[in-house]
């Protein structure tokens, strides 16, 4: 079957790129075998945000945050934020940045502030995918 190998999948984390080599051998209909032929496929790595960009920030104040990899996978060269979710009771400020945006910088955030009038803290979760300079996307993080 000629499409056999097309549903293989492979997940490298590290920071450097993998091969797979296949040897593949050619059948006739007529059951003759054919020479092997070595196809090698380069598994890109893929990206890991950083785990630890949970911050606390005042209301009314920037909430400062920085997106990066978690240090053992290939940097990113830019990000896509998927989505925000905003808790009831907190308010965003005018001029926060767009949700959702693709190919932006690490600090595309940084500037973003929120009103909280309440009693208690508040949370804000963006879902971010980190994209390498191969264009390789990262694991979403909530």
């Amino acid at each position: 079957n000629a499409n056999y190998l097309g549903i293989d999948v492979f997940t490298n984390t590290g920071a450097n790129p993998l091969t797979v080599t296949y040897t593949i051998v050619p059948v006739s209909a007529a059951n003759c075998l054919g020479d092997p032929a070595t196809v090698v496929v380069t598994i890109n790595p893929e990206l890991q945000l950083f785990l630890a960009l949970n911050t606390a920030a005042c209301s009314d104040l920037a909430i400062g945050l920085t997106l990066n990899t978690n240090g053992t996978s290939v940097s990113a060269s830019d990000y896509n934020i998927i989505a925000s979710t905003i808790a009831g009771g907190l308010t965003a400020g005018a001029g926060n940045a767009v949700v959702p945006a693709n190919n932006v910088a690490a600090n595309y955030l940084i500037n973003d502030v929120y009103t909280n009038t309440g009693a208690l803290p508040l949370d804000v979760t963006y879902t971010v995918v980190p994209r390498s300079a191969d264009l390789c996307l990262g694991m979403q993080r909530l």
